[in-house]
């Protein structure tokens, strides 16, 4: 082959792959709660308030899935996750339970590089596995959503967005065994 045939050709790259989600620890997050009335994304809002309209309706804090839809608020279905509560034995200081991923929205899996329906929260590095055990656990023990503003760096690029908490039943008669969570990126 001449040299004029090789200078068309380009070296072959490497793509560069992330690493699986549980092996991410280079993520640094900060968190605090908000008001609900303070999210910035309307969609989050109206989530909270369809939740308050069902609680409402069904006369029960928190309501129960058979009165509350996160389908009512179509602009948040791809970014929405529904967990629920599962007993494990507990460790010393721990808290004798998990949050398991039942539904899991397709924007999230895509962002997240990884469909983790069926997993635990535990299932992601140490750090994050802490921040959404708390923020979950808060939202549960107050039966009311919550709102939370996170800040992070994902692979060495800063990344910040809001999302709503909310506590549910699985059935009227059930404690709080669900969480339904909803996700937007902040400007």
């Amino acid at each position: 082959m001449s040299d004029n045939d090789q200078r068309g050709k380009r070296p072959a790259r490497k793509v560069w792959q992330r690493p699986p989600v549980e092996e991410r620890a280079d993520q640094v997050r900060t968190w605090n709660e908000q008001p609900v009335g303070d999210l910035r994304n309307p969609a989050l809002r109206a989530l909270g308030l369809t939740w308050e309209q069902a609680a409402a309706s069904e006369g029960l804090r928190p309501p129960s899935r058979a009165a509350f839809s996160p389908t009512d608020v179509v602009e948040t279905l791809s970014r929405t996750t529904l967990l629920e509560r599962i007993d494990q034995p507990a460790e010393p200081g721990g808290p004798g339970h998990t949050w398991r991923y039942r539904l899991v929205g397709t924007e999230i899996v895509s962002l997240v590089q990884a469909d983790v329906t069926g997993q635990t929260i535990g299932h992601y590095h140490p750090p994050l596995a802490e921040m959404l055990q708390a923020q979950f656990d808060a939202t549960a023990a107050a039966g009311v959503p919550k709102a939370f503003a996170v800040r992070t760096i994902v692979d060495q690029r800063p990344y910040a967005y809001e999302k709503i908490v909310l506590p549910l039943r699985s059935s009227p008669d059930a404690g709080i065994d669900q969480i339904v969570v909803a996700s937007f990126p902040l400007d």
